[in-house]
């Protein structure tokens, strides 16, 4: 049986202490959890400045006289975080990183509590969330032998513009495993392909004319092609927004690339040519694209 709690959604064997929209209680439970935004200052907060960290704790605590077994698929952490927009996930915590695939065991006494804290850029693939709406989701990926497993939790935040923060710069290129195909949504035409410095430039056309059309370029798999150079995939996500108009429109957008070089640099530990693979919208397999070599600095 669920117990209702707006935002978040508590089992039996659970209570919730800080969420959004905070559950009534059921005797008898025994578990609590506990997920916060936080800013540098350890501020509880929701709104965030352009370009400022954000800090993501996470707590279970047992409240009950026993001592609770789990098990973790991996050795990765317990929960890991995810950042989503409109258009889908911007990333997680643990981008880039590998765990080993054996099970970790544990235990949790009575009244002791299991935390984890993280900077989202304290790994160096994060880049600063631009401007804009968002979720985050905790995700507990351990499992209790005797007990009800705690369910992800979502809080939103939003990161704002202020006096002393500018907010021109560009996009950055977010790094995905997601597949490339849950990555298109509506159709363009892709132009031409330029890089200058730290910096893509991709022209397109497109139908459209009334309302405005938001774009984002991603690199899938967050992994290199393995060549001689190397290569890596983007993929451009187009939203019209449900433009019903037919005007052909040219537009050429511009991309941050420097989360692909730190994550080259990362891998490799040293920066050399990259060949980007943008492709053009497709319905059901990559087809269709222009390439152009990445120098990063």
């Amino acid at each position: 049986m669920k117990l209702k709690t707006g935002l978040c959604s508590t089992l039996v064997g659970l209570k919730l202490l800080a969420c959004e929209n905070p559950s009534t209680l059921e005797e008898g439970t025994e578990f609590s959890t506990e997920f916060q935004i936080r800013d540098s200052t350890s501020a509880t907060t929701k709104r965030f400045s352009a370009g400022q960290d954000i800090f993501f704790r996470y707590a279970i605590e047992n409240g009950g006289d026993e001592t609770q077994a789990y098990i973790i698929p991996d050795t990765g952490p317990f929960v890991t975080f995810e950042i989503s927009d409109d258009q889908g996930l911007v990333g997680t915590t643990d981008d880039g990183m590998a765990y080993a695939q054996v099970i970790v065991e544990g235990s949790l006494s009575s009244s002791d509590t299991l935390r984890r804290e993280v900077s989202w850029l304290a790994n160096d693939l994060h880049v600063p969330i631009p401007p804009g709406d968002y979720e985050v989701t905790a995700r507990p990926r351990l499992k209790f032998e005797d007990v009800v497993t705690p369910s992800p939790e979502t809080l939103e935040f939003s990161v704002i513009c202020n006096s002393t923060q500018g907010c021109d710069s560009l996009p950055f290129v977010r790094i995905t495993d997601a597949s490339p195909a849950s990555l298109q949504k509506d159709p363009f035409e892709l132009q031409s392909v330029e890089i200058d410095e730290d910096t893509i430039s991709v022209e397109i056309t497109y139908a459209g004319g009334c309302k405005t059309h938001d774009f984002a370029l991603f690199m899938s798999p967050a992994a290199f092609l393995e060549s001689f150079p190397v290569q890596a995939n983007l993929f451009l996500r187009h939203n019209n927004n449900d433009d019903g108009c037919e005007a052909l429109i040219r537009e050429t957008l511009s991309f941050d690339l420097r989360p692909i070089a730190r994550l080259y640099q990362e891998q490799y530990a040293r920066q050399d040519e990259i060949i980007l693979n943008v492709f053009e919208y497709f319905e059901d397999e990559p087809g269709r694209h222009l390439n152009a070599s990445y120098f990063p600095e």
